[in-house]
């Protein structure tokens, strides 16, 4: 459909039913140029690219094995997510580039490509492995998480400064936490320093506009101003992964989403405020939603941020 809901081409080859309320047989949805790539079926794992101005089938992908309900879908590269295998994929041809064959005590969590190497953050080690590329070396592994924790599989580990902030998980425990580690740690190239950080507390509210669009308001309080800082950057790419156009079709996207998130920091002292750091804070977030998700959002990110008393 066009911005007006003219309907411009159908294509009837890739029906699915439903076969769970709570997930699609659709996901992943990703324009490349004139190309429109989508997992097609959450059964039958076949990762689909069509010409985007005919409908026309451009490349099909079968996978072998079952595999997660998301997958990395970038410009520059598609990483399947298999249950023991990730296969790499040019997005333009369909082509496989290669496989990686995953350890047998664990699975792929998340993928995370930088554009110079991947990151694979595999559950039940739980480790974080770092290949080049092409997956064809293993450049590092490290394994980081204590038990019982491990990663969370429904958010994407975020890359910001140089450094991954990593959302975990347990069960046992009240309160999530968050993983800090430099690009420098996961790649071997200086001892690991590994932080573990409970969260702070952390509000999201969706408000609505005058115009009936809709923006998310950041609320984080804390009396660390640096912990403070990581975490509402944190938060806001989560709401855009989650609510905006992220990397995988999420059933919980919200088409009225303006791209605006307001950010407010609370508990720190006036004197100890420096409105500089909100203005780093914003264009941060709004940097890294460009590049972590090729400009997330129904429309273009924008971060404001300010100080609660």
């Amino acid at each position: 459909m066009d911005l007006e809901f003219n309907v411009l081409w159908e294509n009837e080859d890739y029906k699915y039913v439903m076969h769970s309320p709570s997930r699609l047989d659709y996901s992943g949805f990703k324009c490349i140029g004139n190309t429109f790539i989508f997992v097609a079926g959450t059964r039958s794992n076949q990762i689909v690219a069509l010409n985007r101005s005919t409908g026309i089938e451009v490349w099909s992908y079968q996978v072998d094995e079952s595999c997660a309900d998301h997958h990395l879908i970038r410009e520059d590269l598609i990483v399947v997510i298999g249950k023991k295998t990730l296969r790499l994929l040019d997005p333009l041809t369909g082509k496989e580039i290669n496989r990686i064959s995953l350890p047998e005590e664990g699975f792929a969590s998340n993928v995370v490509f930088d554009g110079e190497y991947l990151y694979v953050f595999t559950t039940y080690d739980p480790t974080i492995r770092v290949y080049n590329k092409t997956g064809d070396t293993l450049a590092h592994q490290l394994l980081a998480v204590p038990e019982p924790y491990q990663f969370n599989p429904l958010d994407v580990p975020t890359l910001l400064d140089e450094t991954f902030y990593i959302s975990l998980n347990c069960a046992s425990k009240p309160k999530d936490a968050l993983l800090v580690v430099s690009k420098a740690e996961l790649l071997g190239q200086m001892e690991p320093t590994l932080e573990y950080e409970e969260k702070p507390a952390i509000d999201v509210q969706c408000v609505k506009e005058p115009d009936d669009s809709e923006y998310y308001d950041v609320t984080v309080c804390g009396d660390d101003l640096d912990l403070l800082y990581r975490h509402a950057g944190v938060a806001a790419l989560d709401i855009v992964g989650e609510y905006g156009k992220g990397p995988d079709e999420n059933p919980n996207r919200n088409e009225d989403f303006n791209g605006l998130i307001k950010i407010k920091l609370a508990g720190i002292p006036v004197d100890n405020r420096n409105d500089k750091d909100l203005e780093r804070l914003a264009y941060q977030v709004e940097r890294a939603a460009k590049d972590s998700y090729f400009n997330a959002g129904i429309r273009a990110v924008r971060a404001e941020c300010e100080w609660l008393d």
